[in-house]
């Protein structure tokens, strides 16, 4: 239940922030900015709320890490690119020869 508490807090606090910034770009374009707030604190209650209820096994879970299991499951060296060996076409940018 702590754990949910605090996820409850962490979203909240970044619903807020989001706010913030949100309004005050609207109040600069000279736009109402009262459904902002009134977004806020329906996502601040309701993303909580959906997470408490999946937790409990009142819904599913949607996404996660098991929407992407090919990807989480590839080695590392199937998703980077090779390294080029450049050299002897720079070496004389680091003598500063040339």
């Amino acid at each position: 239940m702590s754990g949910w508490m605090i996820h409850a807090l962490a979203v909240s606090a970044v619903v807020t922030a989001s706010a913030i910034a949100a309004e005050r770009v609207l109040r600069l374009w000279g736009r109402q900015a009262r459904f902002v707030w009134s977004a806020a604190m329906v996502v601040s209650v309701g993303l909580p709320v959906l997470s408490l209820a999946q937790s409990l096994g009142w819904l599913p879970r949607v996404g996660g890490m098991a929407a992407f299991p090919t990807v989480l499951s590839a080695p590392i060296s199937s998703v980077m690119l090779p390294a080029v060996n450049v050299g002897a076409a720079t070496s004389w940018v680091d003598t500063g020869a040339g």
